[in-house]
């Protein structure tokens, strides 16, 4: 940590030669894993929110900015998630980078990240001249929440989901955690997220480990074929229009090195 960021103060330049080939790698990584069947990529930035201000927009945000372009300008089509740790203060700046979702950590109010994506969104429709939403979010519930009981996991994940819906638009966000879990966290803690009955959402074939604890959670699983461009939209909207309790979580897995998934919030 030292040494970066004593090269960061002391060697620019020599930084920015390290950063360029470290972008130019993970582009051609992310690219790989497109073409392999990934149908989502997400950028993590781990550091990024160590950084001062002019320091971040220089050596992070400009970096992160040129890896979306670059995955954008070869597939379009294909959704990437940018998360920076501790980067929430500069969750304004990231709205500018291209991605068409920010991760966010738990020091973040979802609520106040809503209101800023909310405004940022009108100042790039000024800039570009041309209607831009779109802008997801994803988080933030602190890892540590874990270590609690299943009740109190269960009361801060619906004050997550208040805060995310505040502004009473439901769409466009991703349940998840802030951070990676802890690896001393009692591994049934997490089946609080999810309550026996609820109605979840499952591309299939899917993972057998991601079935197997679904249905120890005994959870009702409806199953939405594939496609050859991954989960086959048409059938996913019948099986909306046609099931009488709203599905909980869409689950799927966006490729092979990915056996946990993602859970979308419905």
């Amino acid at each position: 940590y030292r040494y970066a960021k004593a090269m960061l103060y002391g060697e620019p330049d020599t930084l920015h030669a390290l950063l360029t080939k470290i972008t130019d790698a993970v582009i051609d990584y992310l690219l790989a894993q497109i073409a392999a069947g990934a149908q989502l990529v997400q950028i993590f930035d781990s550091w990024g929110g160590a950084l001062a201000h002019r320091q971040f927009v220089e050596f992070s945000h400009h970096y992160n900015t040129k890896i979306v372009a670059a995955i954008k300008a070869k597939y379009p089509e294909v959704p990437v998630v940018l998360f920076t740790k501790g980067g929430g203060l500069w969750l304004d700046t990231q709205c500018h980078s291209g991605a068409d979702a920010l991760g966010l950590d738990w020091t973040m109010p979802l609520d106040r990240a809503r209101s800023i994506v909310f405004e940022q969104q009108k100042e790039l429709t000024k800039l570009h001249k041309k209607l831009h939403t779109g802008i997801a979010l994803q988080g933030n519930l602190d890892p540590a929440t874990l270590f609690a009981s299943p009740e109190h996991i269960r009361q801060q994940t619906h004050l997550m989901l208040q805060d995310a819906y505040s502004l009473g638009d439901k769409t466009g966000y991703i349940a998840n955690l802030g951070h990676g879990s802890n690896q001393w966290v009692n591994p049934d803690h997490a089946k609080a997220f999810i309550d026996a009955g609820d109605n979840i959402l499952v591309e299939t074939p899917s993972f057998i480990g991601a079935l197997s604890a679904f249905r120890s959670y005994e959870a009702n699983m409806i199953t939405v074929p594939l496609n050859g461009d991954g989960m086959d939209i048409s059938q996913l909207k019948m099986r909306l229009e046609t099931v009488k309790q709203k599905p909980k979580f869409l689950y799927y897995a966006p490729n092979f090195h990915n056996p946990a998934g993602i859970i979308y919030s419905m």
